[in-house]
């Protein structure tokens, strides 16, 4: 309980002053827990901010990581391919809606940072690495289209999925996020898919 108070304190105060104006001390004072007590649960304020991500991206403080949650499990035994990304491709939506508030606190702190900039790194990596799941199980499936190789098929999920296209399409251009969500995972099926033969006759 303490711990999950520190986090929703820290967060908030992290989108109120920024991450690199928020001290130890003034997270100590706002969650009411003595620092002896915030210090042993995190060493670092950094370590604060890894828990504030984490428990944003999957909406709850339990120590399962995404690709192990049920939603994502289950979509790692869907036979086709189709709804197989078109699963992930609302995993994307939703991982968007929770976490890029946080991504963008981190963005603008990362120019003065060091730490928010370390963090925002990660989070790639981890997007990276985990978007590579998908590939692999496109090459499982025998899926891909004829001449895609399971790294080009990587780097296009990467892209694709990337929060960057989606804040031009959601954010500059407006598109609602359902239209965004149905996009991705036609153009995703449409671009790593083989194509079913063509019947003639």
């Amino acid at each position: 309980m303490t711990r999950r108070r520190v986090v929703d304190v820290a967060r908030r105060l992290f989108f109120e002053r920024g991450y690199p104006a928020t001290s130890m001390e003034a997270i100590s004072v706002a969650a009411d827990v003595p620092q002896a007590t915030l210090y042993r649960l995190f060493p670092s304020k950094s370590a604060v901010l890894k828990d504030v991500v984490d428990v944003t991206a999957v909406g709850d403080d339990e120590p399962v990581a995404l690709h192990d949650r049920p939603e994502v499990r289950a979509l790692h035994d869907e036979p086709d391919p189709v709804k197989y990304l078109s699963g992930f491709a609302h995993v994307a939506r939703l991982l968007r809606e929770r976490i890029e508030a946080v991504r963008r606190m981190l963005q603008s702190a990362s120019a003065v940072d060091a730490e928010a900039a370390a963090m925002l790194a990660t989070i790639a990596q981890q997007r990276y690495a985990g978007q590579g799941l998908v590939a692999r199980g496109l090459v499982d499936r025998d899926a891909l289209r004829d001449g895609l190789t399971e790294d080009t098929a990587h780097d296009i999920i990467y892209a694709l999925m990337s929060p960057e296209l989606a804040n031009v399409l959601v954010d500059e251009r407006g598109w609602e996020i359902d239209r965004y969500e149905q996009w991705l995972a036609s153009t995703l099926c449409d671009v790593l898919l083989r194509r079913p033969p063509i019947e003639v006759g």
